[in-house]
């Protein structure tokens, strides 16, 4: 770790984070808002490769399924064009998504669950790999997390109540199982847990990993490495099965 550059990582991150608590602290709708943009210029921005596009919106497959709708989607429009109906809101083919990521002020058990349920509409998509020349056969699925810069329960839990709300829908979608709905979650600066391991023969066997030492800067290299990892087993893609 280099002394020098960590520090000033810290100092951003504390101001970014003081910028967006006030945000979160006004009632206005709008106001709110404001922390998810707070986020993405001060926090993700800086760490994320800037040839990927971020934006708001829905994820796509070629079968006609969507997502709900998601606070940020990461994506590389290399890979395969998205429809930008504006400048921060579109429709992005699943081919072309490496994460997504749910922005709460304060993340209670329902905001928790609605995470899981967003998640998981993501996860169910089929991605169709058409590449020229693939540059892997294995493709990671889309690494979806959650952030929010506040929440009801002890950090230690919160792997815990993930898992629980897994278990839940997955046993009202039978034909739809996604074991690993939310691989990460970073509460503010205090607390960010991720999957740390899952048995591949059963992914339902998972190991979560807490981290207390710097979370928030740990949760935006999380982010940073494992997109740019994503990125590296797909190339560009023919976009025929989604126009014909």
């Amino acid at each position: 770790m280099n002394p020098h550059y960590s520090r000033l990582i810290d100092s951003q991150i504390k101001l970014a984070m003081s910028r967006a608590e006030d945000a979160c602290e006004l009632i206005h709708r709008g106001l709110r808002g404001r922390a998810r943009e707070i986020f993405i210029r001060d926090l993700l921005r800086p760490f994320i490769n800037p040839n990927f596009g971020i934006c708001t919106g829905i994820v796509v497959d070629s079968e006609g399924r969507q997502s709900k709708q998601t606070d940020i989607i990461i994506y590389d429009k290399s890979l395969l064009p998205p429809i930008l109906l504006t400048a921060e809101e579109g429709i992005i083919p699943c081919e072309s998504t490496l994460a997504t990521i749910e922005i709460k002020s304060k993340l209670t058990s329902e905001e928790l669950k609605k995470s899981v349920i967003n998640a998981r509409s993501v996860k169910a998509l089929r991605p169709q790999y058409f590449e020229p020349s693939p540059t892997s056969k294995f493709k990671s699925s889309i690494l979806c997390c959650v952030f929010s810069y506040k929440s009801t329960r002890k950090p230690e839990n919160e792997s815990k109540i993930v898992q629980k709300y897994m278990r839940s829908e997955n046993r009202k979608n039978p034909s739809q199982v996604v074991h690993i709905p939310i691989s990460a979650s970073c509460i503010g600066d205090s607390a960010f847990t991720y999957c740390r391991w899952y048995d591949t023969e059963d992914p339902s066997k998972q190991k979560f990993e807490l981290v207390l030492k710097r979370p928030l800067a740990t949760f935006l290299s999380f982010l940073s490495d494992s997109t740019t990892f994503q990125r590296a087993q797909r190339s560009p893609m023919f976009s025929g099965h989604y126009l014909q």
